[in-house]
């Protein structure tokens, strides 16, 4: 996969609609597993969010290919742009989580939407993923 040049354009285009990417931390010193974390608001400043939050996604997992990213929905409900994103990221070969108000794409109950966790296993590759609730590896797909 590899870096891509529009992969700084990509992130930067998230952060200055109001979506926050950021290094949430490291899981494992020793073998450098780290969580790349994007928080998304409500409504975003821009036309396309979903089309963001895919660029962001994208740019992240070709910049670091190992690490897990997480897509935090701050809002209260879950907005469209979400699945959106997911839908068109299918195939791709990410290592994404998806988490919002308590729920996840994967782990243990309670889960988000069926729709919603289908289109991540079918963008992401096979692996482990870091569960930021649980605290715990978790199968990607």
């Amino acid at each position: 996969m590899g870096y891509d040049s529009r992969d700084t354009a990509a992130i930067n285009a998230a952060i200055a609609a109001g979506f926050d990417c950021s290094l949430s931390g490291t899981v494992e010193a020793d073998d450098q597993v780290f969580v790349h974390s994007i928080k998304c608001p409500s409504l975003p400043d821009s036309q396309d969010n979903g089309k963001l939050l895919a660029n962001a996604i994208e740019a992240l997992t070709r910049i670091y290919p190992g690490d897990t990213v997480w897509v935090d929905v701050l809002s209260e409900d879950l907005p469209q742009y979400v699945q959106d994103a997911v839908d068109s990221l299918v195939g791709f070969g990410t290592r994404v989580i998806i988490t919002h108000n308590g729920s996840a794409t994967h782990g243990n109950d309670p889960r988000l939407a069926e729709a919603l966790c289908n289109a991540v296993r079918r963008a992401n590759v096979g692996g482990a993923l870091w569960h930021p609730i649980e605290k715990e590896f978790v199968r990607s797909f």
